[in-house]
């Protein structure tokens, strides 16, 4: 449901406006630009993150500090996946991982392990490693 449906919270009147701008925050001394949504009340002013909203946020931030950390995004993961037309369960069950978990590393919710990470990069750069472990499973 986009932010324009809802009513304002604060003053039960006006209908919430979508925003997107650039915040700056520290991680490992970097500094991270996010484009961060948020949604503005068109009667009281009032600034408030949906639920939604507060969810891609901290997706942008994940990803960006799986950047730093030398992981792969959400992203590219999820194109690695689908790459080898693989459902999450699959893939989940595929790489080692919990089902649940493996979605979550698509959304943006979780951040994958260093050893999963470094298993999906062979298999992205050597196909011939997700031949075999499909027969190994």
């Amino acid at each position: 449901m986009n932010a324009k449906n809802f009513t304002c919270p604060i003053c039960d009147e006006g209908q919430l406006v979508p925003n997107v701008c650039m915040e700056k925050t520290i991680y490992k001394e970097k500094t991270l630009t996010i484009n961060y949504e948020s949604s503005t009340c068109s009667i009281c002013g009032s600034e408030i993150v949906t639920p939604t909203q507060a969810q891609r946020n901290q997706a942008h931030i994940l990803d960006e500090q799986r950047k730093i950390d030398g992981l792969l995004t959400s992203s590219e993961i999820k194109r690695i996946r689908e790459t080898f037309n693989l459902t999450s369960t699959q893939a989940a069950e595929l790489f080692g991982s919990d089902a649940t978990a493996f979605s979550k590393y698509e959304r943006g919710e979780a951040t994958q392990s260093v050893t999963l990470d470094k298993l999906l990069r062979l298999v992205k750069e050597m196909p011939l490693a997700f031949e075999r472990l499909r027969l190994i499973n």
